[in-house]
């Protein structure tokens, strides 16, 4: 969440100096020495050159934040369902060779006793029990 957090803050401080310099009004003199009204594109480029570590971290933190999140979510899902990773690549393998070895009907995860309860044995767990004899 904090690399999408600097990416937001890191495009809105770029959009600050966009807006600070009046980039988007003013008028640029091109290769032939003529003056072209900004676009775009042109104070994309201006932004990308001479802002370019902003730039870059700005987009390094989008797609780390994006790629953390989609992580995350795959580890609820997988809290969820109260399988491990690998379980849930061979289920697939798992479910294949039952029903090539014959199997009827569908094979069911033993583990899932609800989402609700799968949540509350990850992030509540019982306490440890140490006996001693």
């Amino acid at each position: 969440m904090l690399c999408l957090y600097g990416a937001f803050i890191a495009f809105f401080a770029l959009m600050g100096v966009i807006a600070e310099r009046g980039l988007m009004y003013a008028t640029y003199v091109d290769v032939n020495g003529q003056h072209v009204q900004a676009s775009m594109g042109l104070v994309f480029q201006y932004v990308l050159g001479y802002y370019a570590g902003v730039c870059a971290t700005a987009a390094y933190c989008f797609l780390l934040g994006v790629t953390l999140f989609l992580f995350g979510m795959f580890h609820v899902h997988l809290v969820a369902k109260n399988t491990t990773t690998n379980e849930s690549f061979k289920w697939s393998d798992a479910q294949d060779a039952w029903k090539r070895d014959g199997g009827k009907g569908q094979l069911v995860n033993g583990y899932h006793i609800g989402i609700l309860r799968n949540f509350i044995q990850v992030f509540l767990p019982q306490k440890l029990v140490i006996k001693r004899s």
